[in-house]
């Protein structure tokens, strides 16, 4: 019986495609082969990657399909964890390319290592949007999405087998300024006229109104960051103990139950904030001047660390304190970086003074504070969920009335960036999770 945390591979093969989508060679069951493995998600990433360094001696590098690994091949993974039977890894990946291959000296073996991405990243590379628009960005990118993802007459290729699960992914869409937006496409893959989206989709709701797309072992996203970060406080503050996860070098609880799980086996790297490179790119204070070129005057939009992060801001710990001092942002930071933004006002609806002026400070306080941390495997936890640590103070020292703190800054809620899933042929499993977060000393719970 698999020991809890290790991830259970059902199906792991490679196979080629006929025309009419039936298996044309294979299947090779790959899961013996594996040295190892790592399955990445990240908030920053459109497609999930598959990275698997394989040691085979059965010729598969030259002789698989009769011509040897190409790059194009296509990679079935199946896998659950026991202590989360309901959900299950299913995934379906091409094999993008076959890097470091290493011959034996006997001549008898290779290890190899397959460089693989979700299917859908293969009909974005060779599909093209070059069409006008006339609708909100949310609607626009549903629209993509449908047109040239899920529609999209290669899409026939991939026929849902037994051995080829192939599915059609959705796409998750957070609504974006609910104005009509009229614009052109000029000739981008489908995933890059979605970012190009999002980096001009805004919401007023929130102030950065950061949108990423994105993809999980769940599916597909579009999403507001800061919206995710409300939705995800909203949940923990009903279900508190859905993500704590705690450290202790000498935590003695025993092996084989569920507080296992939300243990944290080691802390990794942690980066804190630059202030002089938040000073330098205006992420403190900073106006953002507009020039309309047709009616010869300009607006100002003014942006101010101190009063966004007083609720315009969505913290990832909302009750916790910012990063800033008050004192040393009063004595030491002015409003002395600009932005110009030539803008023509005959085209409606842009937003470009908010998003340059506001939305990239969010940017840079989110991801100015970042810490890896090693989990016992768990597939349930993805990019842009909510985490909530209990780290003690690493010191010896016990304090004083100066130094005395309530709670230290490497505990409270953190978001998920990435996840690196890392496993192998033992069903040995770990999860590495990059979480990342805007406020400093956690609040009271």
């Amino acid at each position: 019986m698999a020991k809890l945390g290790n991830l259970v591979i059902d199906a792991l093969h490679l196979v080629t495609l006929n025309k009419d989508g039936s298996i044309k060679a294979g299947p090779v069951e790959l899961y013996s082969k594996i040295v190892s493995a790592v399955l990445n998600q990240s908030l920053f990433e459109s497609s999930i990657t598959l990275t698997l360094t394989i040691s085979e001696a059965e010729g598969m590098l030259t002789r698989f399909n009769k011509k040897g690994i190409l790059g194009q091949e296509f990679v079935i993974l199946t896998a659950h964890n026991n202590h989360a039977n309901d959900k299950p890894i299913n995934l379906q990946f091409h094999v993008r390319s076959a890097k470091h291959a290493e011959l034996s000296t006997q001549g008898q073996s290779v290890l190899m290592t397959l460089e693989c991405v979700t299917k859908e990243a293969l009909i974005d590379s060779f599909t093209s949007v070059n069409q006008s628009f006339n609708k909100t960005y949310s609607k626009t990118v549903e629209s993509i999405w449908d047109r040239y993802i899920v529609k999209s007459p290669k899409q026939e290729f991939f026929k849902n087998t037994a051995l080829t699960p192939f599915d059609k992914k959705a796409i998750e869409v957070h609504d974006t300024q609910q104005v009509i937006n009229s614009f052109i496409v000029p000739g981008r893959s489908p995933f890059g006229a979605i970012d190009m989206c999002g980096r001009r989709a805004h919401d007023f709701t929130f102030g950065g109104s950061m949108f990423l797309f994105y993809e999980t072992i769940n599916g597909y996203y579009f999403h507001n960051i800061e919206k995710l970060i409300n939705d995800q406080n909203e949940l923990l503050e009903t279900e508190p103990q859905l993500r704590s996860y705690r450290y202790s070098p000498v935590d003695d609880s025993s092996e084989g139950t569920v507080d296992e799980i939300k243990k944290i086996r080691s802390l990794g790297e942690l980066k804190l904030p630059d202030q002089h490179l938040l000073g330098a790119t205006g992420s403190l204070r900073n106006t953002a001047r507009a020039l309309d070129v047709v009616g010869k005057t300009y607006r100002d939009v003014a942006f101010d660390y101190q009063e966004k992060t007083r609720g315009a801001y969505q913290l990832v710990d909302p009750a916790g304190d910012t990063f800033i001092d008050d004192d040393f942002h009063d004595m030491f930071v002015e409003d002395t970086y600009e932005f110009l933004i030539v803008k023509d006002t005959t085209k409606r609806n842009q937003f470009y003074e908010h998003i340059v002026g506001q939305r990239m400070p969010f940017v840079h306080h989110l991801m100015s504070q970042q810490m890896n941390i090693t989990l016992t495997g768990d597939i349930t936890l993805v990019p842009g969920e909510m985490v909530d640590l209990e780290i003690p103070e690493q010191s010896a020292y016990k304090g004083d009335t100066q130094t005395d703190v309530s709670s230290n800054r490497l505990g409270g809620r953190w978001m998920i960036a990435t996840v690196k899933q890392v496993f192998d042929a033992q069903e040995n499993h770990t999860t590495i999770l990059s979480c990342m977060k805007n406020s400093g000393v956690p609040g009271e719970k």
